[in-house]
């Protein structure tokens, strides 16, 4: 199996381009992401192992349901999900982040955007954790 096929294995069981076994591949940063990037992407040539199974045996969610977690051979957990485009910006700020202010590389997208968001209001003098105005701001 190729270095990039097992990034992909890994990417498909959670991993990201900065989790220790991704990175004990021996792969450049650059090189990890852009792995992931093209994993993203429709088509990616690994698949996650419910999805294999989905795949060879039907839909997971056709399966019976139970309350007793013993019983149960799998766990499905339903979510929300949220798409936004990465945009040029938001990685040029990444870059940005890392590179001149030491900002850890492997940070989770939604961390940095919050990192971010705390820090633009709490220089106008808006904490955003209990949204504490500490003065009034002209804008």
């Amino acid at each position: 199996m190729s270095t990039k096929d097992q990034a992909f294995k890994l990417f498909a069981e959670g991993k990201k381009p900065g989790s220790p076994e991704v990175k004990s591949l021996g792969l450049a940063s650059k090189t990890r992401y852009n792995y992931f990037q093209e994993w993203k992407k429709p088509g990616a040539p690994v698949k996650t192992k419910a999805q294999e199974i989905e795949q060879s045996q039907g839909s997971i969610s056709s399966l019976p349901v139970t309350d007793d977690i013993a019983k149960a051979h799998f766990i499905k957990f339903n979510a929300y999900v949220f798409n936004c485009r990465y945009t040029r910006i938001m990685h040029i700020a990444r870059v940005v982040t890392i590179k001149e202010w030491g900002w850890p590389e492997d940070m989770p997208i939604g961390d940095f955007i919050d990192t971010i968001l705390y820090h633009f209001f709490k220089d106008r003098g808006i904490t955003l954790k209990d949204y504490i105005v500490e003065e009034e701001h002209e804008n």
